[in-house]
């Protein structure tokens, strides 16, 4: 009956140290860095709210000189807005989920986001509500990427909307 005993209290410590060793195990993160620009100039002040289904929200806002630096959790699918009074805001989407023997990693991610002026009521416009890039893992690269053909997609959108709004871009 003592054995039996010591046997089971065995078990439990064997499942309890296999289960603390899964969970440090997955300590990577992504750590997403950029700038905010409008009209080619750093933009202050610029609210970036991010948040994904389980996982605490976050708000962080751009520096004085436009830059911002945040983490992300594996496994989780967030959607990062970025707003400022009198400019349209924008959307991201960044799928964080790696495969299992890679959730150790500390990945890092770049990317710029350029906000303009809401005129005209462009910020109404359905193709202006869309997420402006879709970011997740490509094992073929072992890194986070955009998604080039959505990109190119939304882009064209807006600049039509630019057109019809009578608003000249550099593009």
């Amino acid at each position: 009956s003592q054995s039996r005993y010591i046997r089971l209290s065995l078990l439990i410590c064997l499942a309890l140290l296999s289960f603390s060793a899964q969970l440090s195990a997955q300590t990577g993160y992504v750590q997403v860095k950029g700038k905010v620009r409008k009209a080619n100039s750093p933009e202050p002040g610029v609210n970036i709210a991010i948040s994904a289904p389980g996982a605490a929200p976050l708000t962080v806002t751009s520096k004085d000189n436009g830059t911002y630096t945040f983490n992300l959790e594996l496994q989780k699918d967030y959607t990062i807005t970025f707003t400022k009074y009198g400019l349209v805001t924008k959307t991201v989407i960044f799928n964080t989920t790696v495969p299992p023997d890679e959730s150790d990693i500390i990945f890092e991610n770049d990317f710029n986001m350029e906000l303009f002026d809401d005129v005209a009521g462009m910020s109404q416009n359905a193709s202006m509500s869309k997420p402006v890039a879709k970011i997740s893992y490509n094992p073929a690269y072992e890194d986070f990427v955009h998604d080039p053909t959505y990109t190119k997609q939304i882009q064209s959108e807006q600049l039509d909307l630019f057109g019809q709004c009578g608003i000249v871009t550099g593009k």
